[in-house]
């Protein structure tokens, strides 16, 4: 009969082989709000707390100043923070001590996103009790952050002129509505400023750090710009990966190598609907091949085989993706984030029902069978006034209801799909209309133009938002229900600021010559 102290050290032996074997697979995405990096690291020994009013009513109770974390699941630098500067002692001892930690996944909460990122990820924030931004920025190590906590806790603490020099580095607001007619010029301005910035040694647009764009792509395509687009995706075949199939969500050198690997379902999205329009318009096989590949990576890795629900995204793991097959077979594969986004998920079947229509013959009935499963997971998350709600995780309810971006791309992948094929084509045009209905209902802005969402209570929540690239997937929406009164006051309420956006307008010249010259069915 074993001892007590040899069944307690069997026992300790057993628990850290199990954490071990925890440390090397997929973390159970259980009720927790928090997710920290997959491997080994001490971030939640920090007093975490969600973002709502009790934290603020005790920052202002207590003085102390709020810690906001803007961190995602897929961000490969969000997990070195976890290991690296959020696991150091004294990091963990003076956020307990003098700050209020808030994490927030900010996949999940694109809101707080849009007004709280500064510079990327991820994104540490330290904010008043009011929520404005004291200081922040990204990734930065463990002596550098404690000096961070420093200025921040005495300007907090100062107060008057002090803190008032910081807040106001981080009072600028752009708003991009401007109005003016809807012309020719809006897309013949903004396809000039993709071919200028375009880089036409290595294919794309700008230097480094090279993110692709498929919306540029697709735009110069239709315009007739077609060498220019043609070097894009001979460059950005770069970010495949060559075993898997899939693509890397960007690469850190100009000529697009040294890829971040973190595989991205919007991405991959993306790039398959501007493969598939570069094979239509160029006919190189090579494009129609790596959309057979993209829709294969997917349909193993990023799709649920038996509900249809898309995954949001496969974690970057540099030693894997450096191995070879045989090398991988050996290794466990990257965590994949099993959250349904549904603006993410609405941006694939969106890309479905486009390449089916764009690659034809026997590729068709497959993808708009697949566009049709994955439109199925859309609605599910159907609120009870027809608005979809933005996320939800295996074991969790929905969560977050009324955003912009989800009403805009469901509407218009929904009807996409519809048009493309008629089968069964009445639920998805009453699900359509609904969420335009709703969105119309809540956030349409009396100047024109839609708020991303309904206003908030709590810090920047309270300042309204009209983004131009959500505000134009839905004009496109609403062209295809036949609302182009609706679309026109939309894309017009933008069309005297388009141009401070540089490159990433192209979705917005879309909408817009879509408007000017409206397309066939599927397009």
């Amino acid at each position: 009969m074993l001892s007590t102290n040899s069944m307690r050290g069997r026992l300790l032996a057993l628990s850290l082989l199990l954490l071990a074997f925890a440390c090397k697979h997929d973390p159970p995405l259980g009720p927790s709000p928090f997710r920290f990096s997959p491997r080994p690291n001490r971030a939640a020994e920090i007093h975490w707390r969600v973002w709502d009013a009790s934290v603020f009513a005790e920052a202002e109770r207590s003085g102390r100043p709020i810690l906001l974390s803007l961190a995602a699941v897929w961000c490969h630098w969000c997990h070195v923070l976890d290991e690296t500067t959020l696991s150091n002692p004294t990091v963990i001892a003076r956020l307990n001590a003098d700050f209020l930690p808030v994490r927030v996944d900010a996949d999940q909460h694109p809101d707080l996103e849009r007004r709280y990122i500064l510079g990327g990820w991820p994104t540490v924030a330290f904010l008043t009790a009011k929520g404005e931004i004291i200081d922040g920025g990204t990734y930065v190590p463990p002596d550098q952050f404690l000096q961070m906590l420093d200025g921040a806790l005495t300007a907090a603490r100062a107060g008057g002129p002090t803190l008032e020099a910081r807040l106001q580095r981080h009072r600028q607001h752009f708003d991009p509505t401007r109005a003016g007619p809807l012309e020719p010029t809006i897309v013949e301005g903004v396809a000039r400023s993709l071919t200028g910035a375009a880089d036409l040694q290595y294919g794309g647009f700008g230097g480094a750090p090279k993110f692709p764009n498929g919306d540029a792509v697709v735009l110069l395509l239709d315009v007739g710009e077609r060498e220019v687009a043609k070097r894009a995706l001979d460059g950005m075949l770069k970010l495949e990966d060559p075993i898997e199939g899939g693509f890397y969500r960007y690469a850190t050198r100009a000529d697009w190598t040294v890829p971040h690997f973190e595989k991205m379902l919007q991405g991959n999205a993306e790039l398959l609907a501007a493969y598939a329009r570069g094979f239509a318009l160029l006919g190189d096989e090579r494009y129609r091949a790596v959309c057979r590949r993209t829709v294969a990576y997917l349909t193993r890795t990023l799709i649920d085989a038996q509900s249809g629900a898309p995954f949001a995204s496969q974690d970057a793991d540099e030693r894997y993706s450096a191995a070879d097959a045989q090398g991988r077979a050996a290794l466990n594969a990257p965590y994949i984030d099993r959250t349904l986004l549904v603006d993410r998920a609405a941006k694939l079947v969106q890309a479905l029902a486009d390449a089916a229509h764009d690659l034809g013959g026997s590729d068709t009935p497959a993808l708009l069978a697949l566009a049709h499963k994955v439109a199925a997971s859309l609605l599910t998350m159907r609120a009870g006034d027809g608005r979809l709600f933005h996320a939800r995780r295996p074991g969790v309810a929905p969560e977050v209801s009324g955003q912009l971006a989800d009403q805009a791309y469901a509407a218009l992948a929904l009807l996409s799909l519809a048009a493309a094929d008629p089968t069964n084509a009445a639920p998805l045009r009453e699900a359509a209309t609904r969420a335009l209905d709703g969105a119309t209902r809540t956030l349409a802005a009396p100047t024109g133009g839609f708020y991303d969402a309904e206003p908030g209570t709590l810090g920047l929540l309270t300042r309204r938002e009209r983004p131009l690239e959500e505000n134009a997937i839905f004009a496109r929406a609403l062209l295809r229900a036949g609302r182009r009164a609706e679309a026109e006051r939309t894309l017009s309420a933008f069309a005297g600021a388009y141009l401070l956006y540089g490159t990433q307008a192209a979705g917005y010249a879309r909408a817009v010559r879509e408007f000017l010259e409206p397309a066939g069915p599927g397009r």
